[in-house]
Parts: structure tokens; sequence; C-alpha cells
């Protein structure tokens, strides 16, 4: 019996040293841990941070890079020591958060994972308005970045979150980058920017045939009344602005044929005329909402996507994310993820129960990503 013991022990013992080898000698067991490294860095108040003890700090520092000829301004975090790596975009929604502590630990965490990351400042996009020529600066700085002596071309992804999402899958719809992106990967992003403005107008969503109840945080009203409004002629833009912020439901006196247009669509609450009202916008509004939207030209994305939303999204419908998946049909492989712990992309946590069953989901995510680009 105590030699069955002991040959039992020895057993265990190697099958130990082997997965501890496998997990430390190996590429994907590498990657494992640092996955499950760079979920406990995303996630607020853990109480250890085991990425930070066993690797050095990453460097982190300015850049300025050129855009439509002008210098635009990004932060870079690259790992440590010398080579080439593989590299990720990372473009952030509206609102000035380039130094957010979120963003930080993201961009740290990836950073000390064995990928170089780049964060762009967008002005236009910190004052909470969406810019019609983004995906120029998107593809800028890509460009910028896939250049860089210590980074691989050939592994160069871009991360868009909120409405820096939808922008990057603009540009990498382009001609310019589009069989140079390794992975596009999207957190609670649009598919349309129109469909966005009609679940803001009527506060409501299409879910499997039916209309849900959908009522938007002010940002999302916000940043859609800042970017609209200076589409119309100056002397609407006062009388549209109550009907923007859901003060009034009434179309007011005095405006342009133009304004008019905009007025009627912001007034209404009958989701059966909201196709006929959408088509009825002024032309540059159509063509603005167009610009912005990956659905003009989803057709044209063929890099591997990775698409994220939560289920609870009150800025942008998670509903968006079902769409631009299921319309991205050239995209090879693409993966869709829907959870219940994120305020917006912002981790709310949740109690242990629904931690435990979206846990293992965002880990397969973040091991998928690392996967490719380390």
């Amino acid at each position: 019996m105590k030699r069955r013991r002991g040959r039992i022990a020895r057993a265990l013992a190697v099958l130990l040293i082997t997965l501890i080898a496998a997990c430390v000698l190996t590429h994907p067991g590498r990657t494992a841990l640092k996955s499950a490294g760079l979920m406990i860095e995303v996630f607020p108040s853990s109480p250890a941070y085991p990425l930070r003890w066993f690797t050095p700090e990453p460097v982190r520092e300015k850049v300025r890079y050129p855009s439509g000829g002008s210098e635009r301004v990004a932060e870079v975090y690259r790992p440590a020591g010398g080579g080439r790596h593989g590299a990720m975009l990372l473009y952030i929604g509206v609102g000035p958060y380039w130094n957010d502590p979120s963003l930080v630990r993201l961009a740290n965490g990836l950073a000390r994972s064995g990928v170089v990351v780049m964060v762009p400042e967008s002005k236009v996009l910190g004052e909470y308005r969406i810019p019609e020529d983004a995906s120029r600066d998107v593809t800028a700085a890509f460009r910028y970045l896939r250049s860089r002596p210590y980074v691989n071309p050939a592994r160069v992804s871009m991360l868009g979150i909120s409405v820096g999402g939808s922008l990057c899958a603009v540009a990498a719809e382009g001609s310019e980058i589009s069989k140079q992106v390794r992975l596009l990967v999207l957190f609670g992003s649009y598919y349309d920017a129109r469909d966005v403005l009609s679940a803001a107008t009527l506060e409501r969503i299409p879910v499997n045939g039916r209309w849900e109840r959908w009522v938007p945080q002010p940002v999302t009203v916000d940043v859609l009344e800042n970017t609209l409004l200076p589409l119309v002629p100056h002397g609407d833009r006062k009388l549209l602005g109550p009907l923007f912020e859901r003060r009034t439901t009434s179309i007011p006196r005095g405006l342009s044929p133009e304004g008019q247009r905009v007025a009627r669509l912001l007034a209404n609450h009958d989701p059966r005329r909201e196709t006929e009202l959408l088509g009825q916008l002024p032309p540059n509004v159509r063509t603005y909402l167009a610009r912005v939207s990956p659905s003009t030209h989803i057709v044209r994305l063929r890099t591997e996507l990775f698409v994220m939303h939560d289920r609870h999204d009150d800025i942008i419908p998670y509903t968006e994310s079902l769409k631009l998946y299921g319309a991205a049909k050239q995209a090879s492989p693409k993966h869709l993820r829907l959870f219940d712990i994120f305020r917006h992309v912002e981790p709310s946590g949740g109690n242990l129960l629904v931690l435990a069953r979206e846990l293992p989901g965002l880990y397969t995510e973040a091991y998928q990503v690392l996967v490719r680009l380390t």
C-alpha cells in the first residue's frame, strides 16, 4: 500500500511539474497566464496584481504623428527591453479620457503582456463630438504605429472602445489599411449612427421583432446634439436644442426647411415612420451619418473580428453589436460575446455568481487576442 501511494505521489508530482513547465515554457501556456493577469489588471480594486510581480514596468512615452497635414498626439506603452512586438491601436470613445485610470491599467497590462499599445488623443472626440473625418486619423495612427522599429508589422491590430470602435471599423473597411489589420476588436460600439439616433429619439430598440424600452444616458444625447447641430443652419440650432434634449416634443416655429426635417425626426415617437423620416433628413446630415457608420461599407471588412458588448448598455444599445456581427459576412473568423458585468465599457463587477458565469468568456476573448499578437 505504501509503495502504491508513493507511486501515485510521484506521478502527481511529475504531472504538476509538467503543467508548470507547460505554462512557463510554451507560448500558449505563457499567454494563458498573461491573459489571467490582464483580466485582474482591468478590474478595479483587485486585492493583488500578479502581472506586476513578474513583468518589468512598460515604457510610456508621448509621440506625435502626421495626419491630414497636421500633427496629432498619442501615448505609446511598450514592453521593456528590445525586439519587435505585436501592437494594438487603442482608440477610445468620446470624452477626454486618455489618462483615465481604467484605460491606463488596460494599456499597461497589455504592454506587460508583450503588446505595444498606442492611444491617440482626439480633441474633437474629447469635446463629445464625432468628427466626420475621424477614420482618416485612425488610418494615420495605424500607419504610424505599424512603422515603429519596435513593432512587428505583420501583427498590428485595433481595439476600439465605444464610438472609437465604430471609427476603427470604418478605417479597417478602407482600402488603405484593410489588408494590414491583423485583428479588429470592438467593445460597446455602434453599427449604424442612424440607428443610435433613432434609439435615442424613440427611446426604444428593436429586439427579436418587438420594441423594447431603452432610455439613453445624457451623454448619448449630448454627443448627438453636439455633432448634428453644427450641420443645420445657424438660426435653427437654438430652436432644435430642446428637441434633442427631450424638453419638448413640439416642433418650433421659425425653422428653415432643413431644420424642419430634423425636427420631425426628433419629435417622432412612431417606429413605423422612422425609416421615412431618416430618409428625409438634409443631404449633408445623411452623408455625415453614413460616413461615420461601419454599416456603409461593412462588406469590405475582411479581417478577423471580435465583437463584445454589455447587454444593459444605456449609452449605445447592445443590438448595434449584434447587427454589426451579423452584417460582417466577409470577416473571418469572427467572434461575438455579450456580457452583464460592464457599465457600457467600464468593468462594474457584480455579484459572485454573475462574475463566475461571465469571467470565463472574458478570459477566452483576452487569450484569443493575446495569443495572436504575442
